[in-house]
């Protein structure tokens, strides 16, 4: 319809008359005509109805649902919640399998929302840094974020963070006085006390070489052992690793006898108001070489124990003419440390002391073992004059049968050496060796003549030692 400008006028209703009407530019003029607009059997249209034209009928409404489209169908449009066909075959791209029931391969495009448990997810919209995460019956995952010193526990229903316990605690005293500090969580406390050993004996002075007496060793400290519960100990417990015996001097004067070692200290676990206390006596100090008779210094006892009492240190020798003058070696001890050995009493000639005591072997499988430990070595006659030290050993500690999974500590000694005699007019005596770990000192040698430049001595007795182990 060119060159016409077209008016169009709709009015009435189903019965009414409209007119529609254009400008003719070619002719100049206005061309009017008439038409009736029905709309069939609709007699008014709902607010938000679709009206589609029939082809007979008139006119057609659609009610929409939230959701729905328009669907046209080659003859009708309608309002359905259903569009389009559905897809069929093999999925692509983030799905596999084929459809109607294609399964998720990848979520790498998926970020929003969150992931149930059922279908593989936490459950959760966010993680605590550090947080462990554990089942929680279908519900989305329990985070369990851990602390210092925690660790992580099954009370039988959940895991839960717990406090770290004293499992496998263990403290070593050997020097003085000390304070031990239960550890939280404890469950049993076990404690082994170890007395301190007695100081070899100071050897007697002549002033000939004719029959004389050396200095007896000191004995070996006691040794104890005890399991507590710990909820029967207080938080605090005083104690004390007992200090070893001094030697005794080998006498200034000829025809003196020589000073006795000092007894070893008690070591123990709680004060003597404790009703539980534990405690291991010190060995006594070996005896000085007498200034007349026919045997030298005796050596000192062992101290008391509640698992063994401490073997004694060796007598002295008596050497005259007619005897060699050797020094006693000390007891040797199957559990718990040794005696020092005897020293050496000269006659005419000179003679040895006697060998400190060693620890002979437990039974490897029992809760406290440990190697042979050596005594310490006798003073000779030539070379070496002075007693040996006694030797230390490592001994196990432990919670099991398997050395890998014990506690080694040094622990048992050996008796230091007995020295040897001197008969020369123009030097002193020999000393001793020291008891090493609770064991004796050994005794100190004879002395001849009156030359005294420097006061020989019997060994130190070993100091005691207390190991405290919790779990």
């Amino acid at each position: 319809m060119a060159n016409k400008k077209i008016i169009y006028q709709l009015s009435g209703t189903t019965t009414s008359e409209s007119s529609s009407s254009y400008i003719d530019d070619t002719a100049n003029k206005l061309v009017t005509s008439k038409f009736n607009i029905h709309t069939g059997s609709v007699g008014s249209i709902s607010g938000f109805a679709i009206t589609t034209a029939g082809v007979v009928s008139g006119l057609s409404t659609a009610i929409p649902s939230a959701g729905h489209a328009l669907v046209y169908d080659g003859t009708t449009i309608t309002a359905s919640n259903t569009v389009g066909t559905a897809p069929a075959g093999s999925a692509a791209s983030n799905l596999g399998g084929t459809y109607p029931n294609p399964t998720v391969t990848s979520i790498a495009n998926v970020t929003t929302g969150i992931l149930s448990t059922a279908n593989g997810g936490t459950g959760l919209s966010s993680l605590t840094n550090g947080s462990i995460l554990v089942g929680n019956n279908g519900s989305a995952l329990q985070q369990i974020s851990g602390s210092s010193g925690k660790y992580l526990q099954f009370n039988g229903t959940q895991w839960t963070t717990a406090s770290l316990s004293a499992s496998h605690d263990i403290r070593f005293y050997n020097n003085g006085n000390f304070t031990w500090t239960k550890p939280s969580a404890a469950s049993y406390v076990r404690v082994i006390v170890h007395g301190a050993g007695g100081g070899g004996g100071g050897g007697c002075r002549l002033a000939t070489a004719t029959a004389n007496r050396g200095g007896g060793g000191g004995g070996a400290g006691g040794f104890s052992e005890m399991v507590f519960a710990a909820a029967l100990l207080p938080s605090t417990v005083s104690g004390s690793a007992g200090a070893g015996g001094s030697g005794g001097v080998t006498s200034a004067t000829a025809a003196t006898a020589g000073t006795a070692g000092g007894d070893g200290n008690d070591s123990y676990f709680g004060t003597g108001s404790d009703s539980w206390r534990i405690i291991a006596t010190g060995g006594k100090g070996g005896q000085g070489g007498p200034a007349s008779g026919t045997a030298g210094g005796t050596g000192g006892s062992g101290g008391f124990g509640i698992v063994c009492n401490g073997t004694a240190g060796g007598n002295g020798g008596y050497g005259s003419s007619v005897a060699v003058g050797t020094g006693v070696a000390g007891t040797a001890n199957p559990i718990g440390s040794a005696g020092g050995g005897g020293g050496g009493g000269n006659g005419t000639v000179a003679t040895p002391g006697g060998a400190g005591g060693g620890v002979t072997n437990g039974t490897t499988g029992t809760p406290l073992y440990y190697s042979d430990i050596t005594g310490g070595t006798a003073g000779a006659t030539t070379g070496t004059r002075t007693g040996g030290n006694g030797n230390s050993g490592s001994v196990v500690f432990g919670f099991s049968t398997d050395s890998a999974n014990n506690s080694v500590l040094s622990g048992f000694g050996s008796g230091g050496g007995g020295a040897s005699s001197n008969i020369t007019s123009t030097a002193d005596g020999y000393t001793g060796g020291n008891g090493a770990y609770g064991s004796g000192g050994g005794g100190a040698g004879s002395a001849t003549g009156t030359a005294v430049t420097n006061l020989q001595a019997g060994g130190n007795g070993g100091n005691g030692w207390v190991i405290i182990m919790t779990w």
